[in-house]
């Protein structure tokens, strides 16, 4: 299966943020939504990622000081991206070796969805079963 596959599955709407969200507000978006990772989009464009792991570290780092910072300040900025055209084992292997849960997917310049570990497992689970049931 590749990335566009599992993208056209998906039901829910992306959520990203803007440099200049503050922190504050990101850790609400990533809580209300129930999401481990939110896009940051400059002019469209993307520049980052505010991973729910790194948020954590900056909240300790900063003993909860963190109410005046921005999502420029916590975001990371080196992140791999994917292509839609990519299979699932592919961006598997490029979160392990990022150590990330999220990837990125990136069309002609354009973020078009972002893959987690979760989606990746959700779907070969669903195709294990459909495979099951039709082996029985």
């Amino acid at each position: 299966m590749y990335a566009k596959n599992l993208l056209e599955k998906k039901s829910r709407p992306l959520v990203t943020v803007t440099p200049d969200v503050t922190f504050t507000e990101a850790m609400d978006l990533l809580v209300a939504n129930d999401i481990g990772c939110l896009p940051v989009l400059d002019r469209g464009r993307l520049v980052g990622m505010v991973f729910s792991k790194t948020a954590l570290r900056w909240i300790h780092a900063n003993k909860g000081q963190y109410h005046e910072s921005t999502v420029a300040d916590v975001m990371a900025r080196d992140i791999f991206v994917g292509r839609p055209s990519d299979e699932l084992a592919m961006l598997t292997a490029m979160m392990d070796k990022a150590g990330v849960t999220h990837v990125p997917i990136i069309s002609q310049g354009d973020l078009v969805g972002v893959v987690s570990q979760r989606d990746i497992i959700h779907s070969q689970a669903t195709d294990q079963q459909i495979e099951n049931r039709y082996l029985n």
